[in-house]
């Protein structure tokens, strides 16, 4: 039976995708698909990681309500009042070493379709990391009611969107 990886709306289910396809690729495998949606491929993609993982860990956890008080985007700010905050460290500290060639990784997969979903609200960084996956010959697909919150945002989008990758 063959497999179909998704991220949509988690942080670093992108990153978890990669690392597993790659595994299915070492086993003899593959994956049918690996569609992601606009996971963390550059390390401008983890702008919140990135300063949690810059902050040592004794000073990240001394002062984590005031890190989950400055959390500006909604959609994420509950769940990062929710998280735990060693954990929270652990793994933004792990996104960024894997962030470092994750747009690589995906690129070089051998995966006989992959995909890209992009917010078209999102960030400059998140466009930049769309247009060197489209430059690199990879689908992306425009979800244009959402930024990265897909689910939140326009979950049909999303779901039109996987479903155009999936097609292709």
């Amino acid at each position: 039976m063959a497999t179909r990886l998704r991220s949509s709306d988690t942080a670093w289910g992108g990153t978890i995708a990669i690392l597993l396809a790659e595994q299915l690729v070492r086993e003899g495998r593959p994956p049918d698909a690996v569609l992601l949606a606009e996971p963390n491929l550059r390390a401008e993609d983890a702008n919140l990681s990135a300063r949690a993982a810059a902050t040592p860990l004794e000073e990240f956890l001394a002062h984590w309500p005031q890190w989950v008080e400055a959390t500006e985007l909604p959609y994420y700010h509950e769940g990062v009042r929710q998280a735990d905050p060693l954990a929270f460290h652990r793994s933004a500290t792990s996104l960024g070493r894997h962030g470092q060639t994750a747009l690589a990784h995906f690129v070089a997969l051998p995966v006989a379709r992959k995909g890209y979903v992009l917010g078209g609200k999102s960030d400059a960084a998140t466009q930049e990391t769309a247009r060197q996956v489209a430059a690199a010959g990879i689908p992306v697909v425009t979800v244009s009611g959402s930024g990265h919150a897909f689910c939140g945002e326009d979950a049909d989008g999303l779901a039109l969107a996987l479903a155009q990758l999936l097609e292709r």
